[in-house]
């Protein structure tokens, strides 16, 4: 006789244990638990990823510096606060094109960054021409021929 339920299936007569896969819900609760978000006066800015990774989700066409060159930057507060949670590297996901750039959090106090202050808090810039940046495109399906 075997009983049943959504969870599991339990055959007594092999007395084995079969798990159903976990839920999409469960995955994501899952992925959340092992990512710590930061947050700056209640928003979250960013989080931290893969344990020592600080990683900021932004949208290109808001968020890149054009002046005095094209840049990332990011609020000295967050940076402190990421390096007190541990992260040693910073990654910035574009939305829009799904590019990502990734370098050590000290590269953002390096010779190579500067000072930026425009009404949202004093920053760090880190142009896209520094040597510390590491690039990846995400290929679009488009450029691949398929639909």
């Amino acid at each position: 006789m075997a009983t049943t339920s959504p969870r599991y299936q339990h055959s007594t007569s092999s007395h084995l244990l079969a798990i159903a896969a976990p839920s999409p819900r469960f995955a994501q609760a899952l992925h959340q638990a092992r990512t710590k978000a930061v947050r700056l006066d209640g928003r979250p800015v960013g989080r931290i990823v893969q344990g020592d990774c600080f990683e900021r989700r932004v949208s290109r066409s808001k968020h890149l510096l054009r002046y005095p060159r094209p840049a990332w930057a990011c609020d000295l507060r967050v940076l402190a606060l990421a390096a007190l949670m541990g992260a040693t590297r910073v990654r910035v996901v574009d939305r829009e094109s799904g590019e990502t750039w990734a370098c050590d959090l000290a590269d953002f106090h390096g010779p190579e960054s500067f000072a930026v202050d425009r009404g949202w808090g004093v920053q760090r810039g880190l142009p896209l021409t520094a040597a510390c940046w590491t690039s990846r495109r995400r290929e679009m399906r488009a450029e691949h021929g398929s639909s």
